[in-house]
């Protein structure tokens, strides 16, 4: 349940871990003449072309207040000023089943979010450490709804160019680097670019670029096509078609 926007992100991105260092720069694009140019629903289609997901997403200005999927569920999103504190997923019943809290440091800076599954009473906790060196820490925690405090084991590293994650490396509890994920950048603009306090939480969602599209995953190609604003129509992964309206 971690990734409730990971449609935002194109989809659910099926990353494969392998070695390597992405050399091709990111380049931040220019913010679109509109600033209030929010994608507003999202069809994802199989490999027949048949929709089988509808998700209508609902605002107030540019914050996200609402996404509503065809099969009746909905998550509800909430903000303490500017920044997105709690996600709420539901159920076609109106029942909670699972949501996501965010909390930051006084830079506004996400330094944890808790994942929390209402239907098993389970719960993870993700805490982050900005480093001098630019790059972000992330420790996972599991535990019940109220606290979580057993430690996985492993921990990720982010390393970040104009806003972007470059690479995200993964070490066991022995401090052994076992993965490395690197990101590049198509230059054009993001759906969630313009929603407001997504810029302080997507690197919490593992493939999800901040102002631009992720166009290879360790080199692994996305395909998008673009609207005259150079925000993403249509995106296809493996047999899946997403298409993005405005």
């Amino acid at each position: 349940m971690k990734k409730i926007l990971a449609l935002l992100c194109v989809f659910v991105l099926i990353i494969s871990s392998c070695s390597g260092d992405a050399e091709t720069p990111i380049v931040t694009p220019t913010p679109p003449v509109n600033t209030n140019i929010l994608v507003k629903k999202i069809n994802v289609k199989d490999e027949n072309d048949n929709i089988f997901l509808i998700s209508d997403f609902s605002y107030s200005g540019n914050k996200l207040l609402k996404i509503t999927n065809n099969s009746g569920d909905y998550d509800i999103c909430t903000y303490v000023g500017n920044l997105i504190s709690k996600i709420e997923k539901y159920n076609s019943s109106d029942v909670l089943v699972a949501s996501v809290e965010y909390f930051y440091n006084s830079s506004d800076n996400l330094s944890s979010c808790v994942d929390k599954n209402y239907l098993n009473s389970n719960a993870y906790k993700e805490v982050y450490v900005y480093n001098i060196d630019g790059t972000v820490t992330r420790n996972t925690f599991s535990g019940n709804l109220v606290s979580q405090t057993s430690s996985l084991g492993y921990y990720s590293k982010f390393y970040f160019q104009n806003s972007e994650m470059l690479k995200q490396e993964g070490y066991d509890n022995n401090n052994t680097l076992v993965a490395t994920t690197n990101y590049i950048y198509d230059g054009k603009n993001n759906p969630t670019r313009n929603i407001l306090g997504f810029d302080k939480i997507f690197f919490a969602f593992d493939g999800c670029g901040n102002f631009q599209n992720v166009m290879f995953v360790n080199l692994d190609p996305t395909e998008y096509t673009y609207d005259s604003n150079n925000f993403p129509i249509t995106t296809v992964i493996d047999q899946f078609k997403i298409e993005y309206f405005y």
